[in-house]
């Protein structure tokens, strides 16, 4: 159960009777829906419920658009922006960096020689690895706040 919650988007249930359930999200959605059935109060509010979201959403989508087209760019703090223009210099550096491992590693004799080192390498190499990560995506988010 716990497998399904955490790696599923949308479970197909058979039911039985020639009828099918899908429900999108993780088994525990799929298990809340159900105990909502069983429910009495539940079967006796679900339509006006389901109603009622559609009914709001509609207008709810209309206001929503309007303010999509005029977004205007956002004014960064100095503290974002100052980010903003180091993170391509880290960027760059971290690049350098796992460069220059990639190319420590690629020795052949490396291991032989010094395992400890090799190993350490191994690390140094997958902590670049995630720090380029994390400084692409905060690139990305800076700039995307910044496009408002």
């Amino acid at each position: 159960r716990d497998f399904l919650d955490q790696t599923v988007t949308k479970i197909i249930a058979f039911e039985g009777d020639n009828k099918i359930d899908v429900t999108i999200g993780g088994y525990s959605d799929y298990f809340a829906k159900k105990e909502l059935e069983k429910s009495p109060k539940a079967k006796k509010q679900a339509p006006e419920t389901s109603k009622s979201k559609e009914d709001k959403s509609k207008p709810a989508d209309e206001d929503v658009s309007p303010p999509k087209t005029d977004n205007k760019p956002i004014k960064l703090t100095y503290k974002l922006e100052h980010e903003l223009k180091q993170l391509p210099n880290k960027i760059k550096k971290t690049e350098e960096e796992m460069t220059s491992i990639n190319a420590q590693l690629s020795d052949q004799d490396f291991y032989s020689r010094d395992a400890d080192g090799f190993h350490a390498a191994i690390k140094a190499l997958e902590d670049a690895k995630s720090r380029l990560e994390r400084y692409e995506t905060r690139w990305l988010e800076i700039e995307e706040m910044k496009a408002g």
